[in-house]
């Protein structure tokens, strides 16, 4: 586990600078911390990137794992708690780049927009940052399990593998522990542990319980340009279930392919930040709602919106030439209007 920091060259330590802390996405089973921090330096910012377990060695239960760990240890949300590592080690070090441990801004996508809204109600990251900003954050409207039931997931695994326990499992390859799927993404989101989580995100908001800082929430305009990769079953169902209502709310016909796509994004990215932000009212800070619908000029006829995670490249201008269709068939460059997007992203 390591971190990236980027600073400006010339720091006066007399006035240090705020700190961004980037948590990168990936459906919890992938992405790394890999980024380039250098206009954030060059802004008067301190930009940390950071990486934490994923898949099975982030989140993972087990009986004997819970017997071992007793007290006031945590057992299962062994990623968050890379995360919370990270911020303390921003506590720690950062005014040796010249950052303010009082100024810390933790930001992040998808997975890490997730990971920024468990940050906000874990009571271990209290008093680590002063603001978040959650991009398409997907944990606004679910509950989640308890460790109990992680432990059986645990159990089965052990069944699966046919080995023995806790030893069993520590005894094979780490890459017969990897696997893909639905599933597998299902398990690798965080639980209730009762330490690091103790409730519900939208609970915790709802009765004031989360971190009382500035916050900012959003999603993109084509967020379900995600349902390609990650299909959920359930919500063919909720909107089946729902048709008539669904339909009447976004005016559209129920044979309509883009209905499903409007909804899976809205129900996955926009309904929750909307909620979390709407229940910011339960504290002191202010909080905003973003709706990012910017596509770049050389695409916008090629797609329907802003696609999931896309305004990741201009938040860190880190902007490139794009190609679509078969063997590269078709390359887009990048204009002067998305540059000056990506400026006033900065600029703000």
């Amino acid at each position: 586990l390591t971190l990236n920091v980027w600073a400006p060259e010339v720091v006066d330590p007399e006035q240090p600078l705020p700190v961004m802390v980037w948590i990168h996405g990936g459906a919890h089973v992938n992405g790394s911390g890999r980024t380039d921090g250098s206009t954030f330096a060059r802004d008067g910012v301190v930009l940390v990137a950071i990486n934490y377990r994923l898949g099975r060695f982030g989140v993972f239960g087990h009986p004997e794992l819970s017997a071992a760990l007793t007290g006031e240890v945590p057992t299962a949300n062994f990623g968050l708690l890379d995360q919370i590592a990270a911020l303390q080690w921003v506590q720690r070090e950062i005014r040796a780049f010249g950052g303010d441990p009082g100024r810390v801004t933790i930001f992040g996508v998808s997975a890490g927009g997730t990971y920024v809204n468990l940050l906000m109600v874990s009571p271990l990251a209290r008093g680590l940052f002063h603001g978040a900003i959650a991009e398409s954050g997907a944990n606004g409207m679910s509950r989640f399990r308890g460790a109990k039931a992680l432990e059986e997931i645990g159990k089965r695994l052990e069944e699966k593998k046919d080995v023995k326990g806790i030893a069993g499992l520590r005894s094979l390859p780490w890459r017969s522990l990897v696997e893909q799927g639905a599933s597998y993404r299902t398990e690798s989101e965080a639980v209730i542990d009762g330490i690091a989580l103790v409730e519900d995100v939208p609970k915790a908001f709802a009765a004031g319980h989360q971190n009382n800082v500035p916050y900012i929430a959003g999603s993109n305009s084509y967020e379900g340009s995600l349902s390609a990769t990650i299909a959920i079953p359930a919500y063919v169902r909720i909107m089946k279930e729902n048709i008539e209502a669904v339909t009447r709310s976004y005016g559209m016909a129920a044979n309509d392919p883009a209905l499903y796509l409007q909804f899976y994004g809205d129900i996955l990215f926009g309904a929750p930040s909307r909620y979390l932000v709407s229940q910011m009212r339960s504290v002191s800070s202010p909080a905003w709602l973003y709706h990012f619908d910017y596509v770049l000029e050389s695409t916008a006829s090629l797609v329907p919106g802003a696609r999931h995670a896309g305004e990741v490249a201009f938040v860190f201008e880190r902007l490139q030439p794009i190609s679509i269709g078969a063997a590269e068939s078709r390359r887009f460059g990048v204009p002067q209007g998305d540059y000056s997007v990506s400026d006033r992203d900065h600029e703000i």
